[in-house]
């Protein structure tokens, strides 16, 4: 298709980006509600950094930042601020100095036991029009696109 032609057919609405945009923003507002009743004050770069935590505890900043998708500026006053609400703490790495790892406090493990029964059921009810394997699909779906998006930078 010629690329005039493209553009007069263009439609977001059957665009992919547009698509995965879009999805993406309907998922953060169910997540930003789920964290609203929760009523612990937490917002999206906490969950997000706490999920990554109880997956891997002892992340460096650097990790943290990687892991969440996120710039070195916003990790750092993220986790600034969860140490503040005594979320994590701050070790300084054994081998490196200059190393600063992110670990777990125990109110942050306790937090995981009360947050991801009501989190499983928002997920159930996310997925409950789509097959068995549909998260399996998804996932590897999602690890092409990666693919794809991380070599164009």
């Amino acid at each position: 298709m010629e690329l005039n032609e493209r553009i007069e057919r263009f439609d977001p609405g059957k665009d992919l980006v547009f698509n995965i945009l879009g999805l993406t923003e309907q998922i953060k507002l169910r997540l930003k509600d789920f964290l609203s009743q929760s009523q612990t004050g937490l917002g999206m770069g906490h969950w997000e950094a706490l999920n990554s935590l109880w997956v891997r505890d002892g992340l460096t900043q650097a990790e943290l930042a990687r892991a969440i998708y996120r710039d070195a500026p916003f990790t750092t006053r993220l986790v600034d601020d969860l140490e503040k609400r005594s979320l994590v703490l701050r070790r300084q790495d054994s081998e490196d100095r200059r190393i600063n790892r992110i670990y777990l406090s125990s109110r942050a493990r306790t937090l995981k036991y009360q947050l991801l029964p009501a989190y499983f059921q928002m997920l159930d009810e996310l997925s409950e029009n789509l097959g068995p394997d549909a998260a399996d699909r998804i996932r590897d779906w999602k690890a092409s696109l990666s693919v794809s998006v991380s070599r164009e930078r």
